[in-house]
This record gives structure tokens, C-alpha cells and sequence, in this order.
């Protein structure tokens, strides 16, 4: 069974880039060259940092 979590996303758009980051998850930052492809990329780190706190979980 899959979990969905949901998350504040924090969105900055400086010069030609988009940075993404969440408070909820610390160190999860990213960018992108469009807002979709931020939101894209703060989901696969998200699913990164999360990755060996969920392998640990009993």
C-alpha cells in the first residue's frame, strides 16, 4: 500500500530558474527551469531524503 503525504512547497523564481524547497522536509531544495519542473524535482527529493528513514521504519 502507497502513502500519499502532502507537503508545504515553497516556490522562488530568480532570473531563468525556479527554486523549490519545504520546510517539512529539511535539505529537500531543488530547482528548475519552469515552476512544473521544480514541483517535479522537489518530489523526487522529497522521495530522496525520505528513502532511508522509510527503509529504517519497522
Amino acid at each position: 500500500m502507497i502513502r500519499k503525504r502532502k507537503y508545504d512547497a515553497h516556490f522562488l523564481h530568480r532570473g531563468k530558474w525556479w527554486v523549490a524547497w519545504t520546510e517539512d522536509v529539511p535539505g529537500a531544495v531543488t530547482q528548475g527551469r519552469t515552476l512544473e519542473e521544480a514541483r517535479e524535482n522537489l518530489k523526487d527529493a522529497i522521495a530522496l531524503m525520505l528513502d532511508p528513514v522509510e527503509a529504517a521504519a519497522p
